[in-house]
């Protein structure tokens, strides 16, 4: 494998991944419900606890929804390579590419989206090229037949 510098990667990811989540958020995707605010002073205890209590919810099922969405992206992508002209058939939403490139943005893009709304884009731009370093030590087909 070739020595790569990463660097520019790593700078470029969380920024990429903030300007996607912020164009999702403001399409209305990946947004929490509106809950009161933690700290009303006017809210008993047990209120306060309801609420975390509501927001993880929200948060858990939200993160669920979105890595659901990954997998039906990868999925819209397996159907555009099964197609028999996969390599020229142009895209429906934007024609300058193939279905299967634009699939392949779209996971990319929601991928990015969940980690920038987690706040692990910058764990995520990090651990990509050690994972490939990784790779690179295991054996061939990671020891398997297929």
């Amino acid at each position: 494998m070739a020595n790569r510098d990463w660097a520019p990667f790593e700078a470029a990811l969380p920024g990429v991944a903030a300007d996607i989540r912020a164009g999702n958020a403001a399409k209305g995707f990946g947004a929490l419900p509106n809950l009161p605010d933690l700290y009303d002073t006017n809210a008993s205890n047990g209120m306060i606890q309801d609420i975390k209590a509501a927001r993880t919810w929200c948060e858990d099922r939200l993160d669920a929804a979105a890595i659901a969405l990954i997998h039906g992206e990868e999925s819209e992508m397996l159907e555009a390579r099964r197609r028999p002209n996969w390599k020229t058939d142009p895209s429906e939403h934007v024609p300058e590419f193939t279905g299967l490139v634009e699939e392949g943005a779209d996971v990319i893009i929601r991928v990015l989206d969940l980690f920038a709304r987690l706040g692990l884009a910058t764990q995520l731009a990090q651990c990509i090229p050690a994972k490939v370093a990784y790779n690179a030590t295991r054996p061939f087909k990671h020891g398997r037949t297929f």
